[in-house]
């Protein structure tokens, strides 16, 4: 059942991205890290062939490819449909200046919906990586020739914790590892989210912090008052004495 449940995990994705990432890794990741992945993912493997860098599956190609025809030809008939409306009651001039623009005739104007026939996928439709990371297509490509593959899946997995655990909501997730990239001056994951972690403890704190408690934990060394902090607490723990 478990090996089931890995082969239908993976035919989902590749059909959302249109392939697979060849990366064992990232394969793994997105099952959700099963123990005996090495033992499924021989048996699974075998349903996918490689092509242009990326897995792909021949039945996923043959429904992608079907549906492009049929959107093709519900378009074609459509166009004709209105055409033969329009014929009816007088309008084929119109209709064929339209359809068949030539140099001498500028952009049609008309707007009725049956004109604009148009099967395709919003440019801004988002896909979900892990649980709470948003991203479209062209944004994630971007991130992969910006980072690489596999730093870009780091800089998602450390969003989507820092977002679940904290509950922050941001308006584009793109421009957020961007901006987290550019703070930290590298291209991996990290460093940034615990400069952020540490400047929200100081904002809510209002100069209480762990420290005062005798707690250090690992985002207290990234604070920009981690060194005077450390020393008032010092300092007092030497008076109580």
């Amino acid at each position: 059942m478990e090996e089931r449940g890995v082969y239908i995990t993976l035919l989902c994705h590749c059909w959302l991205e249109n392939g697979l990432t060849t990366l064992e890794k990232r394969l793994k990741h997105i099952c959700h890290n099963p123990e005996n992945w090495k033992e499924i993912w021989e048996n699974v493997k075998v349903c996918f062939y490689e092509k242009n860098g990326k897995l792909h599956h021949k039945r996923l190609d043959f429904e992608r490819e079907k549906q492009k025809r049929w959107r093709e030809k519900s378009k074609q008939g459509g166009l004709k449909s209105a055409k033969n409306k329009a014929l009816r009651k007088g309008g084929s001039q119109m209709v064929d200046d339209c359809l068949q623009p030539n140099e001498n005739t500028a952009v049609c104007s008309l707007q009725s919906p049956v004109f604009s026939l148009q099967s395709s996928t919003p440019k801004n439709l988002k896909h979900k990586y892990m649980d709470s990371v948003f991203l479209t297509k062209e944004e994630h490509q971007k991130l992969i020739d910006k980072f690489g593959e596999e730093k870009t899946q780091e800089w998602i997995e450390n969003l989507d914790n820092y977002i679940g655990s904290k509950g922050k909501r941001y308006k584009s997730h793109y421009k957020t590892i961007l901006v987290w990239a550019k703070k930290s001056g590298k291209t991996t994951g990290g460093d940034s989210l615990l400069e952020e972690e540490a400047i929200e403890c100081s904002k809510n704190s209002r100069n209480f912090c762990s420290l005062s408690q005798g707690i250090e934990n690992k985002f207290c060394k990234v604070c920009a008052r981690y060194e005077e902090r450390k020393q008032q607490y010092e300092d007092y723990k030497h008076k109580e004495e």
